[in-house]
């Protein structure tokens, strides 16, 4: 009875361990996310700002820029596509790390009781 307490404390540390983890990796998913859709943001805004700057002086370099734009634009859409793997890795680690911290800590607990009474 002894050694049982203890294995199922094992459990429950080693779960609370693996969800910190688990949240940490979404916390940063979600943190890359939110950057790729500002640099997103910032490069539609630039497209257009290119667009207004260079039609006005009537440069042939506005095709080129736009182009660099469109490209640079297109790159942080696929960022933002990798950057949802580790978000959901994390939501995924966090689950598996909370039900075996509970499921540790609450048999833990209950053969602790049982053993004073």
């Amino acid at each position: 009875m002894g050694i049982e307490y203890k294995e199922w404390f094992v459990l429950g540390l080693v779960g609370t361990i693996i969800a910190i983890g688990g949240v940490i990796s979404l916390i940063m998913g979600l943190m890359m996310i939110r950057t790729a859709n500002r640099m997103l943001n910032m490069s539609y805004s630039m497209i257009i700002f290119m667009h207004l700057v260079y039609s006005e002086i009537g440069t042939d370099m506005e095709a080129f820029f736009l182009l660099d734009l469109f490209m640079m634009a297109n790159r942080y859409t696929r960022m933002k596509t990798i950057f949802r793997i580790p978000f959901y890795l994390g939501i995924c680690i966090a689950f598996v790390g909370g039900i075996l911290a509970i499921t540790g800590w609450s048999k833990y607990f209950i053969l602790k009781r049982g053993e004073k009474y």
